[in-house]
């Protein structure tokens, strides 16, 4: 499976070990790729209960050492399969995968050379319908198959068969143009507070289309959102390109990907494309300005007064949360650093940078607060 075999494990034969002994014992054994290897060790010495060296009174008389084996990898392979609109042109797919039911798929990081078999695959399709992707004998004899750093690590492969896919030519569909429909997006924000910004939330007062096509006339449109903002984490899915637009983050310009998609009367269609547009009309899928503000707390450190002692160093380390709160299950871990050790007073200080604060599962989600500190003190008295 591509990670070094071992095995920690050991037997005491002859007459044994003194009850309460024990071996310390380091083992050098290991094997990666196929074959057999010693399961090596070293007798570094023999303890008592007590954990005193007692290897004096043995005598190790032989050592043997166990077998470490590793077994080839059960694969079967497939030619690919594909499919496109007819177009005139051959439909071809010179590349081998791991067939879906076989009996273990390649190890992570490991791929298949497909360079190196591409000449050996000869499928063929032109005409409308379907036909197998062949491949000539002797293939299974080129197949490649190289680790993440690019050696050939085939040996510890065993290819069971190699299965062939299908290549499929479709008729050509009348293409029709879309209907283009043109919307405004308003901004929208908030404050941080722990939980996901969806970019609107389409009430009637946060979108609304410019010169509706005829098209639309009375029928439902609904605008659906397929992905948005996490402040904590962020996913980005495959959508196909007439989904995908491109909207400012607040405060820092950067630009971030949302997809979205929409339902004429309740269903989606491909007649219909949308466009963003500003007040005007003007496409500017840049334009749309959405995003977070950070949330605003207030630490203060200690304040202790107390009368001097030579040799002694005031300190407290105690931090309060004096404007707030934090989101609800949200912790901060913050420690005051002020010390004094002689007659004065010191701020106790606190300093923005060093505090760290975490949701309930131990994110950190300190860059989502504006934090401010404010320093108490320290001040020692004359002695009395």
């Amino acid at each position: 499976d591509g990670t070094p075999l071992t095995y920690h494990e050991y037997t005491v034969g002859g007459r044994g070990l003194v009850s309460g002994h024990d071996i310390d014992v380091s083992f050098t054994g290991t094997i990666t790729d196929i074959g057999t290897a010693d399961n090596t060790f070293t007798v570094n010495r023999i303890k008592d209960a007590s954990q005193n060296d007692v290897t004096q009174n043995y005598e190790v008389e032989q050592i043997i050492y166990g077998t470490l084996t590793v077994t080839k990898r059960n694969i079967t392979l497939t030619t690919g399969s594909d499919e496109k609109v007819y177009d005139g042109t051959p439909l071809t797919k010179k590349e081998l995968e791991v067939y879906e039911n076989s009996e273990y798929r390649l190890v992570e990081g490991h791929t298949i050379n497909n360079i190196n078999i591409s000449d050996w695959i000869t499928g063929s399709q032109t005409a409308v319908g379907w036909s197998y992707n062949t491949y000539t004998s002797g293939l299974k004899n080129r197949v490649e198959i190289l680790d993440g750093n690019g050696n050939n690590v085939t040996k510890n492969y065993t290819i069971l068969e190699i299965k062939t896919g299908t290549l499929t030519v479709t008729e050509p569909e009348e293409e029709v143009e879309p209907i283009i429909i043109q919307i405004y997006l308003s901004p929208s924000t908030k404050y941080y507070d722990g939980t996901a910004l969806e970019l609107l939330d389409y009430s009637e007062d946060t979108y609304f289309i410019l010169d509706p096509p005829k098209e639309l006339e009375g029928k439902t449109f609904s605008l659906i959102e397929k992905d948005f903002y996490d402040p904590i984490l962020s996913s980005v899915n495959a959508y196909t390109e007439k989904e995908l637009f491109t909207v400012k983050r607040l405060n820092t310009n950067e630009l971030w990907k949302v997809y979205f998609s929409f339902k004429i009367d309740g269903v989606e269609t491909q007649n219909y494309r949308l466009q963003i547009v500003d007040l005007n009309g003007n496409p500017d899928s840049d334009m749309v300005v959405w995003g977070i503000f950070k949330k605003g707390i207030e630490l203060t450190s200690a304040s202790v007064t107390d009368h001097y002692k030579e040799g002694e160093t005031l300190r407290n380390s105690t931090v309060e949360l004096t404007k707030g709160p934090l989101v609800e299950g949200h912790t901060f871990i913050a420690e005051a650093t002020g010390e004094l050790s002689s007659v004065g007073e010191v701020e106790n200080t606190l300093d923005s940078k060093f505090v760290k604060i975490l949701d309930s599962l131990g994110h950190d989600v300190t860059s989502n607060y504006e934090i401010t500190c404010v320093q108490g003190t320290l001040k020692y008295l004359e002695q009395g």
